[in-house]
């Protein structure tokens, strides 16, 4: 048995080792803290576990030890339970070192423990041999730990600590239980440090491993190791982890604090999550304050202070009116309140207004807090760890339909449902997504008389959808009388045996029936479509940046799964038959509104109810989930109340209570503006073409994008993408193609565009990595409004995140991204104009101004890709183009950009384009011949270049002396700038060998011509490859 990870002891459900002790050491010594689990770094291994599911509660047997006999949990158990979780000194040890508050929640951690829910869990009630007392629990309540193995821990009551009970039980668990359970082999990811000893690896690069088990505690509990490394384990990893014992925040972030001037330690709130979350620091400082000057219940205080929607109105608020004083006005309470209101580093004295009372951040403290906070934690800003072990969930979404029309409803589960999965994941959720296909029914069997018909195999090997979608289109339009004729006698109450009993009806239902039945020639059809369109829809994701962890489906359903929710509704008394179909009659079980439903048909083939609920069950038992959301339009939200309500009508309400329809609107006029649309893919295509069409409206930076198919697809994506995400979820939208479409206005080309210009702030900074500790930052260049304007907005971002949990509104995230896109726009040239004066007044470049960036590009986009793909962005360099008198500097930008007219004249000072060559933007900037010679030896113009192209007049005698000069100086001053010497005459080439001699240095030769159009392009591609 190994290994054992030195974190948080005697894990129960909801523990997940948060900030925080790592290195491979045999006990008894204890390695230092290494970093935290992290599952963006687990690597695949393949080894093996006990066969998922486990087996149920009702199969498992007793296993006697010398003093104890250990026998599976039950509901009877609870009383017995709740005494061991409401002591103090056992629940100290567990994650959240909270004693249970009430029986109920007993009832939910025991819950999880049995049927449906344990399939993914084998844990013991530890009871006494001889009377059969219990005493406590314990054995594998977490199938994928925190290290990514399955995780071991057990509770033991207070009075029967120090017998070696544990010890006893441990053994006893392994032996008896653990080691005789059936194994499969298993792919799976895992912390890499447990990688170790006997590894092969395989062809396919996944490491092979011997199985282990984990075990996670607590340095201090000394007891608990022993009796780990008395039953075979061995120590491996140690880290740190937020002590939930002490407030929530961490010794280094109250540190900090104090350092600021800020009183020590944080006050401490139920909610309150210091360590992920800036302003609940705030919040639980003012709310400290708030509870010595009232009489009000300390968490509706701090649930009180709420953020803003706008910054002009503060960034916390009181909401007086919530604090339900009525022995005094709210106007009244907040002029009393901020009269009294002490003095706090962290807010300017509070303002009342009408029924709120606003706090301002001092913008002192404001980035010294937040822009340090922000570094740390990277692209996690924003997350917020689970407390206690890591939740589960499920999301379903997409779930097209085999061989039939991939709407727009399809499109906006899609996008909505990838988002939820990506907003869970980021807030510590373990997420499965799973792809539910409309891969069986009758419509299947449709499909295959159809094929029979209509079918091709040269055109399904070159479009398998697209053929086996006309297919489908053109035996359902032979079936669409029989069906017309179908309805119309239900609808006149005869009775439509006979109708369905011949024709395509009696084809289809009979294709249908001898799938269920097992045929083999059906199902090798069946399998044969759906593997091929699973192998296209793969493809079709990818370009969404989307990923399935399960392409499941209909077909999948366990036949033993139909057959226990038929016999448990046939027990409960549920299930009706009527003229040969079984039915749920919701009318007599209190739900009047959802009517009835029929289950299996006359024929006996099932539905889509029966199957779904049946799939329930059987998720239940394979993932042991939390939650399961279904991303499905808001036309089906009388079926999913129906599936649920047949859940809770089997005898589990808990696992109903655990089922969530996320629904949504509809998308208008898709087919009107795009022409007639059947698949994923052309839907795609179509807003590509049009976002090519908007690229080409600007012929002149057309020319220069290096790939504009790849370029107008990934922004046409991006735009489709944010255009579904910017409204309610639960509103229809106009699906408008010139708008999404549109650089200007809230949509995600400008996104993109945002992006860029972040990114380049950057690259001129020379920035690739920010050390806020380094000491050279000075954050007094940030106090002015412009800095504190986009800090506070930055702040803002983890409430936004619990918001959009909240509410699993994608335009949540896309509204506050807008807001800091808008805030960026009007604040950009005065924070570089204050840079540039401050900098000029102290003889000193601060940083300040690019860290803000920084922050914000990472506070933004780098969390915000949980949510909407702005990764492909275009590159912007700032390039130099200098030279003497009439070197056709500026002639040669236009030649550049292809612009037609020739430059006349001199250039009066100096002339900035912007020009485009595939994804670089380059701003060039053309000194001109009327500045003071040499110009750039006396100007900010070498601040911010990351390239220089030296024009030479080729004509001018004295032109290689004054320029191999002039070179060299400015090699000195830009070592690292990559240079490209160009000459304006394709007659006097003899000039570069002329500079070469006088630089002592090779000089390549490339010849260029303006008036021939010769050369320029090419040496400017040239520069761009090497910056």
């Amino acid at each position: 048995m190994s290994p054992l990870a030195e974190s948080r002891p005697n894990h129960q459900p909801g523990a997940i080792p948060v900030p925080a002790p790592a290195s491979v050491l045999v006990p008894p010594s204890i390695p230092a803290a290494g970093p935290a689990p992290d599952p963006t770094s687990f690597v695949r291994v393949r080894t093996t576990l006990p066969r998922q599911p486990l087996p149920p509660i009702a199969a498992r047997g007793p296993i006697t030890t010398q003093r104890l006999l250990l026998r599976p949990l039950a509901a009877s158990d609870l009383d017995a339970i709740h005494v061991l979780r409401t002591q103090p000194e056992v629940m100290y040890w567990t994650s959240t070192a909270q004693i249970d508050a009430s029986l109920d929640e007993t009832r939910a951690k025991l819950a999880r423990y049995l049927p449906p829910g344990d399939g993914q869990t084998y844990n013991c009630a530890i009871c006494l041999g001889g009377s059969g007392e219990v005493i406590g629990m314990g054995g594998v309540h977490n199938w994928t730990s925190s290290l990514g193995w399955p995780e071991v821990g057990y509770m033991i009551r207070r009075e029967y600590w120090g017998k070696g009970l544990g010890t006893e039980f441990l053994r006893g668990f392994l032996e008896g239980v653990w080691e005789g359970l059936e194994r499969e082999e298993v792919e799976m990811a895992v912390d890499a440090r447990t990688v170790v000893g006997g590894r092969v690896v395989g062809v396919d690069g996944v490491v092979a491993v011997p199985e282990q088990l984990v075990a996670i505690t607590v340095k201090e509990n000394e007891k608990s190791r022993k009796v780990l490394e008395k039953t075979g384990f061995e120590l491996f990893v140690t880290w740190k982890e937020r002590d939930a014992t002490k407030g929530g925040a961490d010794e280094d972030l109250q540190t900090y604090l104090g350092e600021l001037g800020v009183p020590i330690p944080i006050p401490t709130y139920p909610s309150a999550n210091p360590l992920y979350n800036p302003n609940d620091i705030y919040r639980s400082y003012i709310a400290a304050a708030l509870e010595q000057l009232t009489d009000c219940d300390r968490v509706l205080l701090y649930e009180s202070l709420q953020r803003t929607s706008t910054p002009s109105k503060g960034d916390i608020v009181l909401v007086l009116p919530r604090l339900r004083l009525k022995s005094v006005k709210p106007d009244d309470l907040g002029v009393e309140l901020a009269s009294k209101f002490p003095v706090l580093p962290l807010v300017n004295p509070p303002i009342p207004l009408q029924n709120h009372l606003q706090f301002f951040y001092s913008p002192r403290i404001l980035p010294r807090l937040i822009l340090p906070f922000v570094s740390e934690r990277k692209a996690s800003y924003g997350s917020s760890m689970i407390q206690g072990q890591k939740k589960r969930a499920i999301v379903e979404f997409s779930s097209p339909n085999i061989a039939k029309e991939f709407h727009a409803g399809h499109l906006r589960s899609t996008i909505i449902g990838a988002f939820i999965a990506n907003l869970y994941e980021n807030m510590g959720w373990d997420v499965v997504r799973i792809n539910y296909l409309g891969d069986w029914g009758k419509q299947f069997g449709l499909l295959a008389v159809g094929w029979e018909k209509y079918g091709s195999e040269e055109l399904l090997q070159s479009e398998p959808l697209k053929h086996l979608l006309d297919v489908y289109v053109k035996i359902n339009a032979e079936f669409k009388p029989e069906e017309a004729a179908s309805k119309k006698a239900r609808d006149e109450g005869r009775d439509t045996a006979e109708i369905e009993s011949r024709g395509l009806f009696s084809e289809r239902n009979a294709f249908f029936k001898r799938m269920e039945l097992g045929n083999q020639e059906a199902l090798a059809l069946w399998k044969r479509f759906r593997d091929i369109s699973i192998e296209r829809y793969i493809d079709i994701y990818a370009r969404l940046g989307i990923n399935f962890d399960v392409y499941a489906g209909e077909s999948q359903v366990n036949p033993a799964a139909v057959a226990e929710v038929e016999s448990l509704l046939k027990e409960r008394g549920v299930y009706k038959e009527d003229k040969g179909s079984w039915m749920i009659d919701f009318t007599k079980h209190g739900a009047k509104h959802l009517g009835t439903a029929i289950l299996r048909g006359r024929t006996g083939t099932t539905t889509y109810l029966l199957r779904d609920v049946a799939a329930i069950l059987d998720r239940e038992k394979q993932y042991s989930f939390d939650e399961m959301i279904y991303v499905v339009s808001s036309e089906q939200d009388l079926y999913f109340q129906r599936v649920f309500k047949t859940v809770e009508l089997l005898g589990y309400p808990d696992l109903a209570a655990k089922l969530k329809h996320v629904n949504f609107g509809k998308v208008l006029g898709m087919s009107s503006r795009l022409g007639k649309v059947e698949l994923l893919s052309d839907i795609l295509d179509k807003c590509g073409i049009a976002m090519h069409n908007v690229m080409r409206a600007n012929a002149v930076k057309y020319s220069q994008v290096e790939d504009p198919d790849t370029v107008a697809d990934t922004v046409g994506i991006t735009a489709v993408m944010v255009q579904d995400m910017s409204g309610k979820r639960n509103n229809n939208y106009p699906f408008d193609i010139n708008r999404m479409t549109s650089f200007e206005g809230d949509t995600g080309p400008y996104l993109q565009y945002c992006h860029a210009r972040l990114s380049s702030i950057l690259r001129k900074a020379k920035l690739t990595a920010i050390n806020l500790a380094d000491g050279d930052i000075d954050y007094s260049y940030l106090e002015d409004d412009y800095s504190a304007g986009l800090i506070r907005i930055m702040a803002q971002y983890p409430d936004v995140v619990a918001t959009a949990f909240k509410n699993l509104e994608p335009s949540t995230i896309l509204t506050y991204l807008f807001r800091l896109t808008h805030q960026l726009s009007s604040s950009y040239d005065v924070l570089q104009d204050i840079k540039e004066t401050r900098a000029c007044e102290e003889h000193e470049d601060s940083k300040a101004p690019s860290i803000v960036a920084q922050m914000q590009r990472t506070s933004a986009w780098e969390d915000s890709s949980y949510y909407i793909d702005v990764s492909h962005c275009l590159r912007q360099h700032d390039l130099l183009a200098v030279g003497f008198d009439n070197p056709d500097k500026s002639t040669m930008m236009q030649r550049i950009r292809n612009i037609e007219e020739l430059g006349q004249g001199p250039t009066p000072s100096e002339i900035s384009e912007e020009l485009r060559i595939g994804r670089t933007t380059c701003t060039m900037l053309s000194v001109g011949e009327e500045l003071p010679r040499p110009w750039w030896r006396t100007s900010d113009y070498l601040a911010d270049v990351l390239g220089v192209m030296f024009v030479v007049d080729a004509t001018d005698p004295n032109g290689p002396r004054e320029a191999s000069r002039e070179i060299q100086y400015l090699i000195r001053q830009l070592p690292d700038v990559p240079f490209s010497q160009n000459g304006n005459s394709t007659s006097h080439w003899g000039m570069f060998d002329r500079i070469s001699l006088l630089l002592g240095a090779p000089v390549t030769l490339k010849i260029c011509s303006i008036l021939n159009r010769q050369g320029y392009q090419e040496a400017f591609k040239w520069l761009i490859e090497r910056i």
